[in-house]
């Protein structure tokens, strides 16, 4: 008997409870180390803002929140539901990267695994 395979999307949405679980908040700490070192080198020394866009639980902005004012975007409520117990301080909007618009400016943009959702249709 095979395996019944999971629905694609389930993850992000009635099984998102589980993602921590997937994906835990450790795996992302050296990919965000990174991206503190490039952000350091390319940024002015401030509070800089933000923006990461297709941000799941949160956990990659979860390294960076100290040292920016993030807002975060993403399609799933569930995940953001995740990502708001993990960063309460976050501004966090529900939508879609391709067509969001918050009305003003950012010093830096992320998109971490979430850039392959861009170019779907």
């Amino acid at each position: 008997m095979e395996p019944k395979s999971i629905p694609q999307g389930r993850l992000y949405k009635d099984l998102a409870y589980l993602f921590p679980l997937v994906t835990p908040r450790e795996d992302y700490a050296e990919e965000a180390a990174q991206w503190l070192t490039i952000l350091r080198e390319k940024l002015v020394p401030a509070k800089n803002k933000i923006l990461e866009l297709g941000v799941g639980a949160g956990h990659n902005l979860s390294y960076l929140t100290g040292e920016f004012a993030a807002t975060a975007v993403d399609t799933s409520p569930e995940m953001l539901q995740l990502c708001k117990k993990l960063n309460p301080g976050v501004e966090l909007h529900q939508g879609d990267m391709r067509d969001i618009r918050l009305g003003r400016k950012f010093d830096a943009v992320l998109i971490h695994d979430a850039i392959v959702y861009a170019f779907r249709r």
